[in-house]
């Protein structure tokens, strides 16, 4: 594991972030949703982190798919290995025909898919999968209604020798043995959202979070609502009221710049709402108290910069939302946020 990640998306910007390719969102099923939004229906979740999540809403995607298109930073040369990990959240009130399957992930060459993972109800049981091609060669019981971290390992063989291999973890257990002896080609591009839905009954919503691709395994988030933040890429670190005692900019570059907002929609604009900046030329740390009202937001400046903050847990100023999602659900519900 190393930084800075081959690739990583949060969706902390409240749009599709560094997803470099055009977005296909057939039948408009995709929107990009503020937790205050996420907290109109009851069984939508809280981000996994942070302040907002990208939705897809199963019933409305059509013919053409809905999905989010990553189209350099997952190529490969022949022989090479990569891991990915992302978040993912069905809703449970998921509606599938028996027997029915659609396809939450593409990787890709050309047009050609080199790994899928796919969702399917198998005789009445909702199960995830991933294989070279639809219809899932590993698959396990798929737990509607709560966060699961999707793990693949993947040596891409690129070179038609037979020797690329996939490997698939739920929430860190290995799915099956390693599925060996696989043809593939050089992978040119990736597309996360929905994909080959049946037409008919399919209804419920679809949320990614904390997507990581790299050359080493990257492996579930060991602690979900940590006091001491690592911060990669511009995000939330909490929303609503609360109070940080220290901030470090931990990387050397030049350009390495790490700004903080009271802020829980991303707005860098207002300056006045910036409590902290950080980089090489005045300061690379900074300690607290510092107190927030709406939300503190890390934006991060430059190549590869990284950041670290620790949050107060100790005063009763908070964060007061941060560690439990009804909380947070409570609060964005409420209008306290606005």
């Amino acid at each position: 594991m190393a930084h800075p990640w081959v690739f990583q998306e949060n969706f902390e910007g409240g749009d599709k972030g560094n997803f470099d390719g055009t977005s296909v969102d057939g039948g408009g099923a995709l929107s990009f949703l503020h937790y205050t939004q996420l907290t109109q229906l009851a069984n939508n979740p809280m981000p996994f982190r942070g302040a907002y999540l990208p939705q897809i809403e199963l019933a409305d995607v059509d013919g053409s798919g809905t999905y989010l298109l990553e189209n350099s930073t997952f190529d490969t040369a022949a022989d090479i290995t990569r891991h990915l990990r992302f978040y993912l959240f069905v809703t449970d009130d998921l509606t599938m025909a028996a027997s029915d399957i659609f396809d939450i992930l593409h990787i890709r060459s050309g047009s050609a898919a080199e790994v899928v993972v796919s969702i399917r109800n198998n005789s009445g049981v909702i199960e995830i999968g991933a294989g070279e091609t639809a219809g899932s060669t590993r698959t396990t019981h798929l737990t509607l209604g709560k966060w699961h971290a999707i793990e693949l390992s993947l040596a891409i063989d690129g070179a038609a020798d037979g020797s690329g291999t996939i490997d698939f973890f739920v929430d860190g257990t290995q799915v099956g043995a390693q599925i060996g002896s696989l043809t593939q080609a050089q992978i040119t591009n990736a597309r996360f959202g929905v994909q080959g839905k049946d037409s008919g009954t399919t209804a419920g919503r679809l949320y990614f979070d904390q997507i990581v691709y790299d050359d080493a395994r990257v492996y579930p988030i060991a602690n979900r609502k940590p006091k001491n933040v690592i911060v990669t890429d511009d995000e939330h670190v909490f929303i609503g009221p609360g109070v940080i005692d220290s901030a470090t900019l931990l990387t050397t570059g030049d350009s390495n710049t790490m700004h903080i907002y009271d802020t829980d929609t991303a707005d860098g604009n207002d300056a006045s709402s910036r409590k902290v900046e950080l980089d090489l030329e005045t300061h690379t740390s900074w300690d607290g108290p510092i107190h927030f009202e709406k939300g503190c937001y890390v934006d991060l400046g430059g190549t590869n910069p990284r950041g670290q903050v620790v949050i107060n847990t100790e005063s009763l100023a908070g964060p007061i939302y941060y560690f439990d999602d009804g909380a947070m659900k409570n609060y964005g519900r409420d209008g306290r946020s606005r």
